[in-house]
Parts: structure tokens; C-alpha cells; sequence
């Protein structure tokens, strides 16, 4: 081996043991150059292509999935909810082998690892539950298309038949089939759509892989409630599971359990940076310095009180997002409405003898594409309600759970 490669191989061996993993040694390539090239223009070529797209691949067998089996399915195939439930497990069976003392520790670490596990899998239902809730709004606008495609082809149909006896068009036939096209592109999104929808729902749910797809089954009647912003606001501050983890930290745990807690989560760190922009609480157990116990205490503290006080925002923000969303379901009620009363007046009009033929086919696109904004202004208030739900730590509350219950809560009001 060259000396040069020698020593820059030995250096990174010197980092690696000495716990510095995360820095990343020299690379022991060359630098690639690339060739110089003038810019050109970037022409297609779709020469290959059909001239028609289609057929479509024939839709999968369904298995229906409800509302109250996405969040509960999810909560139980928590990758990383189930991991740390099971290294408290092991810590605890470890922590009775030992002194009184260090039982101790053993117990109350074990709390803060069940308490990071309850977070972690109300992240998991949170991010299935949106995407559930996509996957209604997805199917829905998906059947809306099907119907605009079939009244748009009867239009196309109408239109040939006038050119075939001479007659003007009431609207261009290239209009028509641009038209046509744009809704078969739509559709065609929405199976991508779906497709993601579905394989996202499959990994989170912990279901098996196979040609089958998702139907969400879900109440989608809307009723405004009245929720009083205080009570909201108390029952997360007492049932949020981050807040609960930071309260153990903060205030029951020494020396030694945080190094129990610590050795625990050593195996699972690299799990722990979570998939959302806030990262997983238990990340930070995973960093804390157990040699300055009472520093990392009044630095726990400090956090939970910035915590309590973000948990807070989220909620009262969350309460005004439903509210508003309710006012924009009523909305677009009201546009549904409208253009339903058009359609029927026109269809009136069709069954005294007047020729209403493309006015009716028009009303009627509005309406589906006013039904579908409507479901999407449902789902978006669904999202909301199961945000809100979150934000409080009551995501997987009153669900049938049959493997698994979460640890207790304590009280908040000792916490700073």
C-alpha cells in the first residue's frame, strides 16, 4: 500500500477508535474531472412512444382500512416505538439483577424509554392518519374524473356526429380533445397518487407487500365542535408523551439512570433523528452527558419549559386551523349547491325540447370538479382535527389496543 494511502487509512482508524465515527476520513480516490462540453440544446424524442396512452393496468383487489385501524396499525408497527419498548424491557430485566440502587435507575430510565416509545409511535399515527386521509381524498376525486371523462367522450361523440352531417360544432373538436387529454393526464396522476398513497400506508401499517390496494373506509360528516382553548391547552401540557419523556428526565432521574437510559439507546441511535422536521425526543437522551448530571437537569429543565410553551402554540393553533377549515367546508357546500341547482335547471330545460346538450355537459364538469374541492376541503379538515389530536397526545386514545398500553403519565405541575 502507498504511504500516502497508508497514512490517510490510519488517520481515519485513529478517529473510528477513538469515538469520533462521525467524522468521515479522506477519500482514498482521485478526483474525478469531467470532460468540458458546449451546451446544447435538449431535444425529445418520443419516436417510440404509441400514439394513445393506455391501456391502464386493471385495478388491484381492495382490503379495506378504517379510520380507527390506521392510527392503532401504525402505533403497533412502529419500528422504533417497538424497539424502544424492548430495550426497556431489557434494561429492566437487567436493572433487577443489580443493587437496590441501581434497580432504581433501571425502573426510572425505563419509564423515559416507554415515554419516547408513546412518542414515537403517536408520530407514526400521525404520519398515517395524513396519509390515510390523502388516500380518501385521492379515490374520491379519481371516481369525479371518471365521470368528467365519460361526459367529456360524449361530447366528443355529439361533436363528430354534427361534423358528419355538416353541421357546426358548438365547441371545436380540438377543444374537446384537448380537453380529454387533460383529464386523462389528471387521472393518471391521481393512480400515481394513489399507488404512493398506498405503499407509504403498507410500510407504516406494518401490512405485507402484494398486488392489492388500499380502501379507506371513514366517516366523512362534518360537525363543528366548540372547544374551549384552556381545557385543550392543559390536557396536552398533562398527556403529551415528549413532554411526559422531558418531565422523567427533568425531575426524576440521577446519575445513574441517565447512564442506564443513555447505554440503552446506544444501540438505536442512529434510528433516532425521526422522519419529521422536529426530531424524535428520544434523540436527546441519546447525546445526554451522564458526567455532569446536574448540569444536564437544569439544561432538561430549561428544554421542558421552552417545550411546554411550543406545545402550547401548536394547540392554540391547532384549535383556530379546525375552526377554519369547518368555514371553508361550508363554502365550498355552497359552490356544490350551486352548481347542483344549474344542472338541474338545465336538465329541466333538456326535458321540455330545448337544446341544451353542451351547457348541460359543462354544468355538470363544474360540479364534479366543485365536489371534488369540497372532498378535499373535508379531508383537509379531518387532517386537521387528527393535527389537533396530536398536538394534545390523544391520537391513539379510546383505540382497542391488544398487545400494548402505554405508560402512565406523570403529573405535569411540579414541572418548571
Amino acid at each position: 500500500m502507498p504511504g500516502g494511502h497508508h497514512g490517510r487509512w490510519l488517520t481515519g482508524l485513529v478517529f473510528l477508535v477513538s469515538g469520533c465515527a462521525h467524522v468521515v476520513p479522506p477519500p482514498c480516490f482521485e478526483t474525478p474531472v469531467l470532460p468540458t462540453v458546449v451546451k446544447s440544446s435538449l431535444t425529445l424524442d418520443d419516436s417510440a412512444l404509441p400514439r394513445e396512452a393506455g391501456p391502464y393496468p386493471t385495478d388491484a383487489s381492495y382490503q379495506g382500512l378504517t379510520e380507527t385501524d390506521c392510527p392503532r396499525l401504525s402505533a403497533r408497527a412502529s419500528t422504533l416505538g417497538n424497539l424502544l419498548d424492548h430495550k426497556a424491557e431489557q434494561l429492566s430485566a437487567g436493572g433487577r439483577k443489580c443493587l437496590l440502587r441501581k434497580e432504581k435507575a433501571a425502573e426510572l430510565s425505563c419509564v423515559a424509554l416507554q415515554q419516547a416509545a408513546v412518542e414515537a409511535r403517536h408520530r407514526s399515527a400521525g404520519e398515517a392518519m395524513e396519509a390515510f386521509y390523502h388516500l380518501i381524498e385521492a379515490e374520491g376525486r379519481r371516481e369525479l374524473l371518471l365521470l368528467g371523462l365519460t361526459e367529456v367522450n360524449e361530447s366528443l361523440m355529439r361533436a363528430r356526429e354534427l361534423r358528419s352531417k355538416g353541421l357546426p360544432t358548438p365547441v371545436e373538436i380540438g377543444v374537446i380533445r384537448k380537453q380529454l387529454t387533460d383529464l386523462r393526464s389528471d387521472e393518471l396522476k391521481l393512480r400515481i397518487t394513489i399507488l404512493q398513497l398506498n405503499a407509504r400506508l403498507k410500510i407504516l401499517l406494518g401490512l405485507p407487500p402484494g398486488d392489492y390496494a388500499l380502501w379507506p373506509q371513514a366517516d366523512l360528516k362534518v360537525v363543528p365542535e366548540e372547544l374551549d382553548m384552556n381545557q385543550a391547552v392543559d390536557y396536552g401540557l398533562t398527556h403529551r408523551p415528549d413532554l411526559a419523556f422531558l418531565w422523567t428526565l427533568a425531575n426524576c432521574l440521577d446519575g445513574d439512570s441517565l447512564a442506564f437510559a443513555s447505554q440503552a439507546l446506544g444501540a438505536v441511535s442512529p434510528l433516532l433523528s425521526g422522519t419529521s422536521s422536529c426530531p424524535c425526543c428520544a434523540s436527546l437522551l441519546a447525546r445526554i452527558d451522564c458526567s455532569q448530571t446536574e448540569w444536564a437537569c437544569q439544561q432538561l429543565r430549561s428544554l421542558l419549559s421552552e417545550r411546554q410553551r411550543q406545545a402550547t402554540e401548536e394547540i392554540r393553533q391547532a384549535i383556530g386551523v379546525v375552526a377554519y377549515r369547518v368555514q371553508l367546508v361550508i363554502l365550498a357546500r355552497n359552490n356544490v349547491e350551486s352548481e347542483d341547482r344549474r344542472v338541474k335547471e338545465l336538465e329541466e330545460q333538456k326535458e321540455k325540447g330545448l337544446d341544451v346538450e353542451e351547457e348541460l355537459s359543462k354544468a355538470r364538469l363544474n360540479l364534479y370538479k366543485a365536489q371534488g374541492e369540497q372532498l378535499a376541503e373535508v379531508v383537509n379538515w379531518k387532517i386537521a382535527r387528527a393535527q389537533l389530536r396530536q398536538a394534545q397526545g390523544r391520537l391513539l386514545e379510546e383505540l382497542p389496543w391488544t398487545d400494548y398500553a402505554p405508560p402512565p403519565v406523570p403529573p405535569m405541575e411540579s414541572a418548571p
